[in-house]
């Protein structure tokens, strides 16, 4: 838990450092570093139920510039095979947290709804139905719009389990959970789920110091938000860093040194869509 401690330290440190030279970027040079002010032993060591870290700071990101994230991992003892994540943490411009079912959709099940619907309702009857998947939790986000122009889609219903039902016609969709509010006929639908929120280099670290590097190079505009590591996530104005791995006890921790992120030009003439 010292060690833990000490980490969070050290990234408050290190992202309170990255984002005064952010708010800067202006009159810098680029490339820009920022990096973690600390030794070459530097490590953390995440374990038990503590399994995440979160930089304390948000650093605004510049949808123009390349950002590219390196570090050096390695496990602190053998063990079982564990998973090990870095990466960025998307907000948007009001510095809320980017959640993955504001995001994550399936894709051509936009519909709309052919009558209203109520308040504690568990069941919509809508256009079409017929790309909508009863297999994955469901999330309804309301009042969708062409081009995925409302991601991140913050009008999104929890549904439970859904079931589809082909009419005549139309579409009969079934939930277990009850709607907060009611929305009116014509009102435009999009299926949703969850999934990971982070733009991450994932892992399974070894007993060798190893290098992860990741670079991300412009913001996704919603078309096809499976491209998970490449762009922001659409609606991203502002990042932090995320670590987190699937050890369980302190016999799997992980080491890790040398964070740093750079901000960089991008290739000319690059076409990120």
């Amino acid at each position: 838990m010292k060690n833990l401690l000490s980490t969070i330290i050290a990234l408050s440190i290190f992202t309170a450092i990255a984002a005064e030279q952010n708010a800067n970027a202006d009159k810098t040079v680029l490339p820009q570093t920022f990096e973690l002010k600390k030794s070459a032993d530097f490590g953390v060591m995440i374990y038990q139920n503590v399994r995440d870290v979160v930089a304390k700071k948000l650093v605004k990101i510049n949808p123009d510039r390349l950002y590219k994230l390196s570090f050096d991992y390695k496990r602190a003892t053998p063990g079982k095979e564990i998973v090990l994540w870095v990466g960025f943490r998307s907000y948007d411009k009001n510095k809320r947290r980017i959640q993955p079912r504001e995001v994550r959709y399936v894709k051509n099940s936009e519909t709309e709804l052919i009558v209203p619907c109520e308040p504690g309702s568990k069941k919509m009857l809508i256009r079409n139905g017929s790309k909508w998947n009863p297999k994955i939790p469901t999330f309804i986000a309301f009042n969708v719009k062409n081009n995925y122009a409302d991601l991140p889609n913050t009008d999104c219903h929890r549904t439970g389990k859904i079931s589809v039902v082909k009419k005549d016609g139309f579409y009969e969709l079934n939930f277990t959970r009850q709607l907060k509010k009611g929305y009116p006929t014509g009102t435009k639908i999009r299926q949703h789920f969850n999934g990971p929120d982070i733009r991450k280099y994932m892992t399974s670290p070894g007993m060798k110091w190893q290098k992860g590097l990741m670079t991300i190079d412009g913001i996704d505009d919603g078309s096809n938000i499976m491209r998970s590591n490449k762009y922001w996530l659409p609606g991203s104005a502002y990042f932090k860093i995320f670590i987190w791995t699937s050890a369980k006890n302190k016999d799997d921790s992980v080491l890790l040194k040398n964070i740093k992120y750079e901000i960089l030009p991008k290739p000319e003439n690059e076409e990120l869509f």
